[in-house]
């Protein structure tokens, strides 16, 4: 299985293949030009620090006059909390797994690639292994995805550390993408919904989860005594935005879930019994009523 994962690799700076290394077995080799990359217990570590950077900033940034080093960041960011463990409150864990069911109910069961953009605490390997999908976790830094392959090992379970402005697969090459919960962070949504959909095959789906219609709370940063967002989250997506985003010539939908009202007034403590559909329903019929709700799943299609 490496060898499958390894084809579908590419060097972001030459657009070049990979080859195993003859000499080192934990190194591939950039077929054009022998650049070596490490590849050591799953992990292709592809990221370059020195690789160009997307350089438009965020509406945010541009606002207050700041910068912004999204790979510094986001490295940092795993140092400092752990992806994979379990939120403390039942609501949030409630909610979080209905949205993990409703992405996997979105998957062709003929798919046979997943690629985790961002895989914090790896759940998306946690289910769909068992299934019998390969599955590329993948993030920024190094620590999620060797965690990842640590916790929930398998010969169909890869990691890549890369940076998705740069990444490092191959064109029309996934059956499925997930970023979920990841667009609302980079400075430049609609490139990174470009760079995604190119790597997939036709027919291939990426699947996006995102705040729906969020009110991003500001406060001030005790370092540089300017405004910094809460969660750092940089976009707010709806319906009257996320058009702008989708490659023309894709089939795309998107759906809103998970209900602030039933999450506000504790209804988890037995809706969590309740099979999806059921769950879904009662969550629909509710937002019909009160149309409140906190999540924004967009499903693209490549034709």
């Amino acid at each position: 299985m490496a060898h499958e994962f390894i084809k579908l690799l590419m060097n972001p700076n030459s657009q070049q293949g990979f080859i195993i290394s003859n000499e080192n077995s934990n190194l591939i080799v950039d077929s054009s030009n022998s650049q070596e990359f490490k590849f050591e217990n799953q992990i292709a570590y592809i990221f370059n620090p020195n690789f160009v950077e997307v350089e438009k900033p965020s509406s945010f940034h541009s606002q207050f006059g700041t910068g912004f080093r999204y790979h510094d960041h986001y490295i940092k960011d795993t140092e400092v909390f752990d992806y994979f463990a379990e939120p403390q409150s039942n609501a949030t864990q409630h909610e979080n797994r209905r949205l993990h069911e409703a992405i996997f109910k979105k998957i062709n069961k003929k798919s046979k690639t997943i690629l985790d953009v961002g895989c914090g605490g790896a759940w998306v390997a946690k289910e769909a292994i068992q299934k019998g999908f390969m599955v590329i976790s993948m993030d920024i830094s190094s620590k999620n995805p060797v965690s990842a392959i640590k916790k929930y090992p398998s010969a169909n379970h890869f990691g890549l550390v890369a940076d998705v402005f740069n990444l490092p697969i191959k064109d029309e090459t996934l059956d499925v993408i997930i970023a979920s919960e990841i667009m609302e962070h980079v400075t430049d949504p609609k490139k990174f919904v470009e760079i995604l959909y190119s790597k997939l095959k036709p027919n291939g789906m990426l699947i996006i989860t995102t705040p729906y219609n969020e009110k991003i709370e500001y406060h001030l940063c005790v370092h540089c005594n300017k405004p910094t967002p809460q969660g750092a989250h940089l976009h707010v997506f709806n319906e009257q935005n996320i058009g702008q985003l989708i490659p023309q010539g894709s089939a795309w939908q998107f759906e809103k879930m998970n209900n602030r009202y039933l999450t506000r007034l504790r209804t988890h403590i037995f809706l969590k019994y309740l099979p999806f559909a059921i769950w879904r329903l009662i969550d629909k019929t509710t937002s019909f009523f009160f149309p409140k709700q906190e999540r924004l799943l967009i499903e693209i299609t490549r034709k």
